[in-house]
């Protein structure tokens, strides 16, 4: 497997000596490109640790490169209302044609990072709740068809536009920071899943995790499957569950509506029972732990 070499780029770093000007950061993004690096990538934070905001700079960014694949590393989507989020996301994707890769994590447990949710209006103890539904429900917008959704927050019938260049959105990784993290994910392609599912299993530092295949009917762009998030363990295999498998390493998807087989509201019950698990582990858990 080809190893890819990425940058993050120092908005943290800039805004802690007190330059708050982008030029330089965006003329290092340039050099990145230039230079043949694979990615660039921007953090996230509102108040813990101040930064420029990265999807406003991703899309910067975006206008003027043309090779060099663009993430977060990583964003912190519960922070965001995902009908926000997936409206940006399809934007850029659209600017950067392609190149946006979603990397998010579900933050450390600090007083600081606690505070930031607190200012936002996010409650830290739902957060990762708040992010496996919220991803959930910008994988049903990215498909451009209507969307019929009642969890925290309400869509009625509602088609999103524009559609990301990627078929089915942007890929979705998932990141963190604690050790603990590298033994429960990782990313690999198509092949490598495909070899990791036949060999059940690998003892290497980063462990890859499949949820088993299911054929999906046709969605809008003629791909098979279903949508999916890269990287998984944990609270991720809540997202597989809850969409109906299996993810795929590329974000494309096909179907529509709940993704599990049934009738429309026998996907949409399952759906809502599955969110409700969640939910319950988080009161019984008092938060799970961050990244």
């Amino acid at each position: 497997m080809a190893v890819s070499v990425g940058y993050l780029l120092p908005t943290r770093e800039r805004v802690m000596v007190g330059v708050h000007e982008t030029g330089r950061i965006l003329e290092l993004a340039d050099v990145a490109e230039a230079v043949g690096l694979d990615s660039v990538w921007i953090g996230d934070s509102l108040l813990a640790k101040p930064r420029h905001e990265p999807l406003a700079l991703l899309a910067a960014i975006a206008g003027r490169t043309r090779r060099v694949a663009l993430g977060t590393a990583v964003l912190l989507p519960m922070l965001r209302n995902p009908v926000l989020l997936a409206h940006q996301a399809a934007t850029i994707d659209r600017i950067a044609e392609g190149r946006l890769i979603l990397g998010v994590g579900t933050a450390r447990d600090t007083p600081a990072i606690r505070a930031e949710f607190a200012a936002a209006g996010v409650p830290f103890e739902k957060r990762i709740g708040r992010m496996l539904e919220g991803l959930a429900l910008c994988r049903e917008l990215w498909t451009g068809e209507p969307v019929r959704w009642d969890g925290r927050w309400r869509v009625e019938d509602a088609a999103l536009a524009p559609l990301p260049h990627r078929p089915g959105g942007p890929p979705v990784w998932g990141g963190g920071g604690v050790p603990a993290h590298g033994g429960r994910s990782g990313t690999a392609d198509r092949q490598d899943l495909q070899k990791q599912k036949a060999r059940g299993g690998e003892n290497g530092e980063m462990r890859k995790v499949t949820v088993p295949r299911r054929e999906g009917r046709r969605g809008n762009h003629g791909s098979r499957g279903r949508r999916g998030i890269r990287s998984a363990a944990g609270g991720w295999r809540s997202i597989a569950r809850m969409r109906g498998g299996p993810f795929r390493d590329d974000g494309r998807s096909g179907g529509r509506g709940g993704g599990i087989g049934g009738t429309g509201s026998e996907r949409e019950t399952g759906r809502k029972n599955r969110l409700a698990e969640v939910g319950e582990r988080e009161e019984n858990q008092g938060g799970e732990g961050g990244q």
